[in-house]
């Protein structure tokens, strides 16, 4: 039995983009790949980690020759691949098939080009685990995983972190800046000169864990690989002592072998590092637009044409790296900012004319094409791609309602489940425009919202009286923030937005909604050295046949040093706050005040607060942070910081988000609890409104749905086609309440189904009854089948 006591690993983790641009990222991977590969010659003993597949996609084109020597040292062993993911992503806030996509083409690419398929997960680097990675990890095969940024207030590095489900998955790491961990199994140093490598070699000998002790040689980015640690190696090897240089995997063994027990933590570990859901807002509603419509485009696609189109695979690959962590958080430069926003465009337009040539679309002058991406049947006002097509009709040529509503026109529209309906237009004198009404109230046949010029958001209440909003005179507000990039500083010193101009707007009615809006200017800012400018406008409406106020906020704003936020105070005496993550929901308490754990916490598509007789939910379509403090919800719409010393990129108006910008919310107070209230739905429905056409579709009389799932809280994840080229489709199917559930799920041409797992492989046959197959789930379990079907 190998009696090692000290495994000593290389590696070093390069950013895709981070406060260099991505060239100069690529840059870096080339002189550590020079450097290492030489080193690798030099030294027999010696053997490298690599992470982040999407740095060798591109090395493969762009420096062959490192390529070639890259994989000849991985089928020798020296150097090691770990993860396998595309890129390190950041694992709270993006849809959970982004990351399961993203580990799987990057484990598939690496297998077919590089000939290796990891078997230890690895986040090195990344913000904190969401509470299903465990599950993901085991359902991809992995037999542990290499992590840190826990949060400060974890004392371990190395325990069991258990998921949503009841996962366990085996973790060593540690967090980068924690004051309250205990090494014991693990020496780690980001280590930028020798006196850093003394120091890890020092943490090192005084580890006294049980089990075998991993010391981490780790480099970042510009720093130069020195090979000064193997000299201590080697001078600890001659005295005796049990060290040698290892691999991640020998470690990894070496701990299966040991004997010994690990402490259990919980899944949902650190979803946060200071400030990255504050910085350059725009990127995340433009990863939401994105994402959501390259899944829409993937699933359509799969079902109608039995194919993956090449273009969507480039798709997936740009968005991987948009949601690299450094990226993700907006802690780059401006030009980097601006390939992100571009990318979410092209993905926005691949997938738009994707979806086109998959339903076969073709436009005719009087045909409007709706598409309900979403397994149940809706009924909803949606938006016609042109203003003046006029009056619009059913199939029998019936009148569908059409109202006009700030120069765009809306109809409501009835789409089946997982299906598409046609509609005709006709010219006509256009549609209602509504009327105006006295007073500075709305409602509909649920609730009702009254606004004044003192107190904001006067009322918000539902018809039998119970009141989920009351004075909110402080929904909107401006902190003075005197921090820089990641590193968020708070002053306590706020302005209330109703504490300067303010002007409550018209009331209108019409056959969609009644609307109201509230509108003004930010006092001047004493801290604010900027031009120091806030406008904002708050517009209010209530659907017919919706139990929300809808929210759209318009800030025109330039200045530094600053913070605007959203805040809903909630009239709950109790306080728990729920927040979705990928694949599920988690309960947090409000932040603690730890030196990696400032800020808010990541909401996917809602937060909700609630006391057991009443809640209140608040739905984003992108903006992601939200922070309890006592009975209220806030988030973050902006925030400029200011020119200070530790600011490593210098503030400007775009990194500021000087100009217009807008953001869309939904509020949904509700009575009992979120699972009841179906806050999930409604979430999903405000996040992937039906889709509209100009034109008609050939399947639009042979087949109206696809699919369908009747229980609530079953989310069809994904519908996609196998990696491995076989022409059979996967089903992907989670369940978001933490409760056992058996549902029924049907599948237009389904022939023949096997259970599976996110490797995509081959498990036990399911009995299918026609179309229909009948699944049982258990708590928050993400279930992959793959499927037969007849070609449509």
């Amino acid at each position: 039995m190998d009696k090692t006591q000290h495994y000593v690993v290389g590696v070093s983790h390069i950013d895709m983009a981070f406060v260099m641009r991505e060239e100069a990222q690529e840059e870096m991977i080339d002189i550590l790949l020079e450097r290492i590969t030489g080193a690798l010659e030099r030294n027999r003993e010696l053997t490298f980690a690599l992470e982040q597949t999407a740095h060798y996609r591109k090395l493969e084109k762009r420096r062959p020759d490192l390529f070639r020597k890259v994989k000849e040292l991985l089928a020798e062993g020296r150097l090691e691949f770990m993860g396998g993911m595309a890129t390190t992503a950041e694992t709270n806030f993006p849809n959970g098939e982004c990351l399961v996509h993203n580990q799987g083409m990057g484990l598939e690419w690496l297998e077919k080009n590089l000939g290796v398929r990891p078997q230890s997960g690895w986040l090195v680097d990344t913000f904190g685990l969401n509470a299903q990675i465990p599950q993901i990890m085991k359902q991809f095969g992995m037999k542990d995983l290499y992590a840190n940024r826990f949060g400060g207030n974890k004392r371990y590095d190395l325990f069991w972190d258990e998921g949503l489900d009841g996962s366990r998955i085996r973790v060593s790491g540690r967090d980068l800046a924690s004051l309250n961990l205990r090494p014991d199994s693990q020496a780690f140093v980001f280590c930028r000169n020798w006196g850093d490598v003394d120091r890890l070699f020092a943490d090192a000998d005084a580890l006294n864990s049980e089990f075998p002790k991993l010391v981490v040689y780790y480099l970042e980015n510009e720093e130069v690989y020195s090979e000064y640690y193997c000299s201590l190696v080697k001078e600890r090897v001659e005295k005796g002592e049990a060290w040698k240089h290892s691999s991640y995997g020998e470690y990894s063994r070496a701990l299966e072998e040991s004997a010994g027990s690990l402490p259990v933590l919980s899944g949902d570990l650190n979803p946060e590092f200071t400030g990255t859901y504050a910085l350059r807002t725009p990127i995340r509603p433009g990863n939401r637009k994105a994402e959501t419509m390259l899944l829409e485009a993937e699933k359509w696609s799969a079902l109608l044409t039995g194919e993956n189109p090449a273009a969507l695979e480039e798709c997936w690959w740009d968005i991987f790296i948009n949601q690299f962590h450094d990226v993700f958080s907006g802690s780059h430069e401006d030009i980097t900012y601006q390939r992100v926003m571009d990318r979410f465009r092209n993905i926005c337009d691949t997938s738009q004319e994707t979806l086109k040539k998959a339903f076969a679309m073709e436009e005719d002058g009087e045909s409007i094409l709706c598409c309900n991406g979403l397994p149940w049947a809706r009924r909803e006002w949606v938006e016609l791609p042109a203003p003046d097509c006029g009056m619009v009709l059913a199939a029998d040529k019936t009148a569908v309602p059409s109202v006009s509503r700030n120069g765009k026109t809306y109809f409501l529209a009835d789409v089946p489940a997982g299906g598409i309906r046609q509609y005709l237009c006709r010219k006509s004198d256009g549609p209602d425009a509504g009327e105006e009404l006295q007073g500075n109230e709305i409602c509909n046949e649920f609730l009702r919202l009254r606004l004044s010029e003192r107190d904001g958001i006067d009322a918000l209440e539902d018809r039998e009286g119970n009141c989920f909003i009351s004075k909110a005179a402080d929904f909107l507000v401006a902190e003075e923030d005197l921090g820089g990039l990641q590193i968020e500083a708070c002053t306590g010193n706020s302005i209330y937005a109703m504490t300067g101009t303010v002007q409550v707007g018209k009331t209108v009615k019409n056959a969609m909604e009644e609307s109201i809006s509230l509108s003004g200017i930010f006092p001047e800012m004493p801290w604010n050295k900027g031009k120091n400018s806030l406008k904002w406008n708050a517009q209010f409406s209530l659907r017919k046949g919706e139990w929300a106020l809808r929210l759209k906020l318009t800030l025109d704003w330039e200045g530094e040093a600053t913070r605007i936020r959203l805040r809903i105070p909630g009239c709950m005496r109790g306080r728990d706050v729920y927040y979705e993550i990928p694949f599920g929901v988690v309960r947090r308490d409000a932040y603690n005040n730890l030196p990696t754990a400032k800020g808010e916490w990541p909401a996917h598509r809602f937060a909700a607060m609630e006391d057991g007789r009443m809640g209140i939910a608040l739905i984003n379509t992108g903006v992601a942070g939200v922070e309890q403090e006592g009975s209220t919800l806030e988030t973050t719409l902006i925030r400029a910081y200011g020119d200070s010393d530790n600011v490593w990129i210098k503030p400007t108006p775009l990194a500021s988000q000087y100009g217009q910008q807008s953001f869309e919310f939904l509020i949904a107070p509700y009575m009992g609890s979120w699972q009841d209230a179906e806050i999930i739905r409604l979430a999903q429905e405000f996040n992937q409104p039906v889709s509209v056409w100009q034109g008609h579709s050939r399947y639009s009389e042979k087949e109206t749905s696809w699919f369908e799932i009747r229980e609530r809280n079953l989310v069809l994840s994904d519908i996609k086609m196998a990696w491995d080229g076989s022409r059979e489709t996967i089903l992907r199917i989670y369940e978001s309440e933490g409760v056992p559930t058996e549902g029924t799920v049907r599948i237009q041409g389904l022939e023949k189904a096997w259970m599976s797992d996110l490797r995509e492989s081959g498990g036990t046959t399911l009995v299918n009854d026609g179309e229909l197959l009948h699944l049982k789930f258990l708590p928050f379990e993400i279930k992959t089948i793959r499927l037969r079907r007849t070609p449509v």
